[in-house]
């Protein structure tokens, strides 16, 4: 193979140079001299590289044995390999591409941003009647609210001022309104270095969420519904901390008329939407949607609190952040386009020097 790679490779030079060597056609050789030299570079390494693609290396193939079969595949012909010991071939070239092609689109699957598209519309609608259902638990079990933290920052207000009696705990309030915080924070800067809709991050964010809200109810069971304590208070705190992860994570799809969580800003811009009347009117719907999930969701889990106990009406919010959360791996992706594949031409001024 060596021997027939060399003396194609001496044919074609020595036509070349015939070329440009020729006595009548001097000034047309002058010419193709630069691009003679580049073509000799070009095809000494594209012949070794296709000897070394064709001829594999034995002497590296320490823990392989020899080739021993032959796969042809189209116009390419690919050796298979045994392991020493094997009773049949392992691994080929083509499994082997055909394997991190399908790599690659795992890859790309989870990477890929999310559209905001209808489908996580209703995940975030699914999110907001999770939230109602844990408002309306958190009030009366802790004396604040989970997610609300405009009311929260009133009521700390309030109760720092002194004069309330029992009617708030402050330490519930600014472990709350502390944990809403923290968890907005770290989704927020987390998500800028991630990609804040990318398919990964929302589900690992979806999936976090949904393990501290069921890890309050455990703690409810395990040590019941007080409304002040350590425990109760770390169960505030989980709840708090997977709102303010669940709003930071819901701002990445720009819809703000489903915030999942504050209702003040919906209602106002409801009212004083000025296509109030109009009969296509996308975002007075969304808003109107969301307005209406969210009250659904607190009946829901006052009933559910009434009924059930605060610790299984706190499971039923963990099972539907799970389902929003399963939603995301059936979202569609954003269509980005390939990026432009510039050639390079050959270049024949710059071998000349």
């Amino acid at each position: 193979m060596g021997h027939h790679r060399h003396l194609s490779q001496a044919l074609l030079l020595a036509a070349i140079g015939d070329l440009v060597m020729r006595p009548q056609q001097r000034e047309i050789g002058s010419i193709l001299s630069p691009c003679y030299n580049r073509l000799t570079i070009i095809i000494q390494s594209a012949s070794e590289d296709l000897e070394n693609l064709i001829t594999p290396d034995l002497s590296s193939m320490t823990d392989l044995d020899h080739p021993i079969a032959v796969t042809n595949h189209g116009a390419q012909r690919l050796p298979t390999y045994t392991s020493r010991g094997s009773t049949g071939p392992v691994t080929t070239a083509h499994q082997d591409i055909t394997r991190s092609g399908r790599l690659l689109t795992v890859q790309r699957y989870w990477a890929s941003p999310i559209r905001a598209d209808s489908l996580i519309e209703a995940q975030l609608l699914i999110l907001t009647f999770a939230t109602g259902i844990q408002d309306s638990i958190s009030y009366p079990d802790f004396r604040c609210f989970a997610s609300n933290q405009t009311g929260n920052t009133v009521v700390l207000a309030v109760a720092l001022a002194g004069g309330v009696g029992e009617l708030f705990d402050p330490a519930n309030v600014g472990a709350s309104l502390g944990a809403f915080l923290l968890g907005a924070l770290a989704t927020g800067h987390l998500g800028l270095v991630f990609g804040r809709r990318r398919r990964v991050w929302q589900f690992t964010v979806g999936l976090a969420q949904t393990m501290m809200v069921l890890g309050a109810a455990w703690i409810q069971f395990g040590h019941g519904a007080n409304e002040s304590g350590v425990w109760p208070r770390a169960a505030l705190a989980l709840i708090a901390t997977a709102s303010g992860s669940q709003v930071a994570a819901a701002r990445a799809f720009q819809i703000p008329e489903i915030t999942t969580a504050m209702a003040t800003a919906a209602w106002v811009d409801f009212i004083i939407d000025e296509n109030l009347l109009l009969w296509r009117n996308r975002s007075r719907n969304r808003r109107a949607l969301f307005l209406f999930v969210l009250v659904a969701g607190s009946f829901a889990g006052a009933y559910a609190r009434a009924g059930i106990g605060s610790p299984k009406a706190i499971i039923i919010s963990g099972v539907l952040k799970g389902l929003a959360t399963l939603l995301i791996l059936f979202a569609t992706a954003v269509k980005t386009k390939p990026p432009a594949q510039n050639s390079t031409p050959l270049d024949c001024t710059s071998a000349a020097h």
